[in-house]
């Protein structure tokens, strides 16, 4: 990967930070895709698993957004279990802290 490409932060695991992985590939961006979540799954349809999953329709795995390998294939870090403390835009960083 070039030096010169700068890492795009997603924050959370919705649909919209999936959607802005998937655009940012698409148009061809290059440089590193990270998305942090707090969660402890890949990110997830949101009302199917609420009632889907409780009502044994679906699996859990069945309602991610992307599967597992999906990350991998299209170069797109994710970092579950983090919790953003701090989001220091003066110095383009973000703070963690553990999520427990």
């Amino acid at each position: 990967m070039p030096k010169h490409l700068r890492t795009v932060v997603l924050l959370g695991g919705g649909i919209a930070s999936i959607s802005a992985a998937e655009t940012l590939r698409a148009e061809g961006y290059m440089g590193r895709i990270r998305i942090i979540t707090v969660e402890d799954e890949p990110p997830y349809e949101r009302p199917p698993l609420s009632k889907e999953v409780l009502a044994g329709s679906k699996t859990d795995v069945e309602c991610y957004l992307r599967s597992v390998d999906w990350y991998e294939e299209h170069n797109v870090d994710l970092v579950m279990e983090i919790r953003i403390a701090d989001i220091e835009t003066a110095y383009n960083r973000i703070i963690t802290e553990d999520a427990s």
